[in-house]
């Protein structure tokens, strides 16, 4: 059996095929009569460089309807989100020491055949096959942890104009091998850069932040960000993601929008965390809790903030537009006053000249003239 570390995961694990379907649209009468299963779902062993290990799986017919079943091995690999793919190994490769997959070799049953030149079954309903297969370690592997799985892929043939033939898969389950190297054991895993704008707008900002496994032993993590006031006091805390994996190696990138509800005006620490179990590497496999943290300073101003700003700056402003503007109209009045006066001694001038013309009138005419 494969190692101290091996352990086994249920009896009997078994799934309907197309549930964990490639994507293929079939009739949904296929759903309950094809199922699959395997004996054991995980093995985890623990060998030094140049050692190995063997153990079998059994994959079985539980189904009603008789189905084939392609067999190969691929490594577990995962992208800066965290999603998981399976890359098979190619041959000729020059990834052989890291590639997992590459050292497991397969005892095929007598009843196997090959199609593209991946070994295959046909189960019939009941049936079921022992699988043997042997991890070995090549001399000059690194230690750490490796990830890789067995894999038994239900398809069928699907004819083609000329009479050929393709395989057209269906849906898959697999034997799940975490492996561990022994030797010199590094867990560490570090958080940055953190990278965000200086100023939180309107109490939102855009932020990007990078974990790496810097260490050679898978672990798993939990990140989030806190922004810390200048007392140390915690104001807000937004959990990005708990208890996840995180493969040696390998990088987790987060970004997006934060929004700063409820936090008022002033300077913070954007205080960005993950957080795991370091395994010390004693023989009793003890672990400690262990962090890291990156940070960066950001001023949050609230919408409240912008409008006074907006209006104490604007207040100068109109306030020379209200001086142009009485400006203006004292000017007018001015002008209009000066027009006035300017008519005014016309008009006085021909009353006086009435009032002359009447004295004068007056008096050249006599007394008894006027009798």
């Amino acid at each position: 059996m494969i190692g101290d570390r091996v352990r086994k995961r249920g009896a009997w694990i078994a799934i309907v095929s197309l549930a964990l379907c490639v994507g293929l649209v079939v009739p949904s009468s296929a759903f309950a009569e094809r199922t699959i299963g395997l004996s054991s779902g995980t093995f985890e062993p623990s060998l030094a460089p140049g050692q190995s290990a063997s153990d079998l799986v059994m994959v079985a017919n539980n189904g009603d309807e008789p189905f084939m079943a392609l067999i190969y091995t691929a490594d577990i690999v995962a992208d800066e989100e965290g999603k998981q793919d399976y890359v098979r190994p190619a041959p000729g490769a020059d990834n052989y020491l890291s590639s997992a997959a590459s050292w497991i070799r397969l005892e095929i049953p007598d009843a196997t055949k090959v199609v593209a030149n991946t070994p295959y079954l046909e189960i019939a309903p009941g049936e079921e096959f022992p699988v043997k297969f042997e991890v070995v370690v090549p001399p000059g592997a690194a230690p750490g942890d490796y990830n890789a799985a067995i894999f038994f892929e239900m398809f069928d043939f699907a004819e083609v104009g000329g009479g050929g033939a393709v395989s057209r898969a269906q849906g898959r389950i697999g034997s799940r091998i975490d492996l561990r190297v022994v030797g010199d054991i590094v867990d560490k895993v570090e958080i940055g850069p953190l990278l965000a704008s200086q100023f939180a707008w309107t109490n939102k900002t855009e932020f990007d932040l990078r974990v790496r496994n810097t260490g050679n032993i898978d672990n798993k993590i939990t990140t989030g960000l806190a922004l810390v006031g200048e007392g140390e006091e915690v104001v807000w805390t937004d959990e990005l993601e708990a208890d996840v994996n995180l493969y040696a190696g390998d990088d987790r990138t987060y970004g997006g929008g934060l929004n700063f509800e409820g936090v008022g005006f002033g300077k913070y620490t954007l205080r960005g965390i993950v957080e795991y179990q370091r395994e010390l590497g004693d023989a009793q496999g003890t672990f400690e809790d262990a962090s890291d943290t990156v940070e960066r300073s950001i001023w949050v101003i609230p919408l409240w903030i912008i409008i006074v700003v907006i209006v104490i700056l604007a207040l100068p402003v109109l306030y020379v537009v209200y001086r142009v503007s009485t400006r203006g109209s004292r000017r007018v009045a001015a002008r209009r006053s000066e027009r006035e006066e300017a008519r005014e001694p016309e008009a006085e001038t021909q009353v006086l000249d009435i009032d002359e013309a009447e004295v004068t009138f007056e008096d050249v005419i006599p007394d008894d003239a006027r009798e």
